[in-house]
């Protein structure tokens, strides 16, 4: 993933209220992982544990849960973000060792959503959330919006047996008719 110079922009950061959107036309494929799989019936809160390493001092993590239908419509159901230095509370900033697997885990918020037949559940991973989240310059500067320089961040996902992020989504059991 790349962050810093050219993060991710997300069209959907400009509709502030709780209403799906359209996701598929602002995915890049240089800054966002995408996951997709099962069909299911979900509601309650969604998390996604990640276990990720980054060359900055500081970064940010976005999550987006996403229903897409078989016509390739991808449609936003909730997402979440949060800024590396944060990871243990606001209470406790602490910047990162380069190269340091940290556990992070997303509040993505709550949603209900049945994935019908065909439909695909997407996982958008992300470093940036611009324009919607204040960009992160990966850095370890207290960026307020003042701050110009920036560098640019490698970012891994782990995906290894001790290290499997993941996404914490409760499923409805279906019922028999």
């Amino acid at each position: 993933l790349d962050a810093g110079e050219g993060p991710a922009s997300i069209m959907a950061g400009l509709f502030l209220f709780p209403l799906a959107v359209f996701a598929g036309l602002f995915l890049h494929p240089r800054a966002v992982m995408t996951y997709q799989g099962g069909v299911a019936a979900s509601s309650g809160p969604i998390s996604v544990v990640l276990y990720a390493a980054t060359d900055g001092p500081d970064t940010d993590w976005t999550a987006k849960l996403v229903d897409v239908s078989p016509t390739g419509y991808a449609k936003n159901l909730c997402d979440g973000i949060l800024r590396a230095r944060y990871r243990a509370g606001y209470a406790q900033p602490s910047l990162l060792e380069a190269n340091k697997v940290y556990e992070y885990t997303i509040d993505v918020g709550v949603t209900g959503n049945v994935f019908r037949k065909g439909h695909r559940i997407r996982v958008e991973i992300s470093s940036s959330y611009f324009p919607y989240y204040l960009r992160n310059l990966n850095t370890g500067a207290d960026n307020i919006g003042l701050e110009t320089t920036s560098i640019i961040a490698t970012q891994k996902i782990m995906h290894s047996a001790g290290q499997a992020s993941h996404i914490v989504l409760p499923i409805i059991p279906r019922t028999q008719p």
